[in-house]
């Protein structure tokens, strides 16, 4: 969590005194090649040189890369999944595509030509995927029943596919909004365990919610908020995710 350099979490935990730091990462490397120098900064100061320095030398590219690795290799203990969880199964990846009904792209349609009349921004575009998520969160006196929304129909048959061969599922969503409706809405249609990790839930609550979602005998539900449980969370239990 501490590969932009310039963000107050990546400054705070460098100001921390220590004998020696240990950086444990599954993505060493995400945007760019500063990612690896500002977390090598911290476990071996200035082992690649200044930050100005490192971005003079260091080009974003496949060659800077390569003469990168020459370096790292000696202080990076790599493990990949394949050579430490062999009894894992097979991930099966399944992207589907869902239809607007008429209304829901009618509406959609308004929201779109209004933002691109205002100023387009960021938040907009998260707005515009939160209608598509849920569009009662962002169109006033649109109270549909849940099963009425295109993207909502088809998770409730998955959910549904899951509770029929007794297993377990994770929802993960970006809005507290869906993350609250699901949690009332889907004890009450399928009669699951269900609960949520999100922003509220405290630390010392999240390993109770886990244990108790996994020890459930038959189907469970988890909602989990990308932020809050998107890293640092081992859940074996669920069977399938939907994102």
């Amino acid at each position: 969590a501490i590969r932009n350099p310039d963000a107050r979490r990546t400054q705070s935990v460098k100001e921390l005194k220590r004998r020696m730091g240990i950086i444990v990462t599954g993505t060493p490397l995400v945007n760019k090649l500063l990612d690896l120098w500002s977390i090598t900064d911290f476990t071996n100061n200035k082992y690649l040189g200044s930050r100005s320095d490192f971005e003079l030398h260091y080009q974003y590219s496949v060659d800077s890369a390569m003469e990168l690795e020459e370096k790292i290799s000696p202080i990076l203990l790599r493990r990949e999944i394949v050579s430490v969880a062999k009894d894992l199964p097979d991930k099966i990846v399944i992207p589907q595509w869902i239809t607007f009904s008429k209304d829901e792209e009618l509406r959609y349609k308004e929201i779109l030509e209004s933002t691109l009349a205002d100023k387009p921004s960021f938040a907009r575009l998260i707005y515009l995927r939160m209608f598509c998520c849920f569009p009662s969160l962002t169109v006033e006196n649109y109270d549909k029943p849940l099963g009425e929304f295109s993207k909502m129909i088809r998770l409730l048959e998955i959910i549904q596919e899951v509770v029929d061969n007794s297993e377990k599922i994770i929802v993960f969503t970006d809005f507290v909004g869906i993350v609250d409706m699901l949690f009332k809405e889907i004890p009450l249609k399928f009669g699951i365990y269900t609960n949520k990790i999100y922003g509220r839930t405290l630390n010392h609550e999240r390993q109770k919610i886990i244990d108790d979602f996994s020890s459930v005998d038959g189907s469970a539900c988890l909602l989990l908020n990308y932020k809050a449980a998107g890293v640092g969370l081992n859940i074996q239990a669920a069977t399938h995710i939907v994102l």
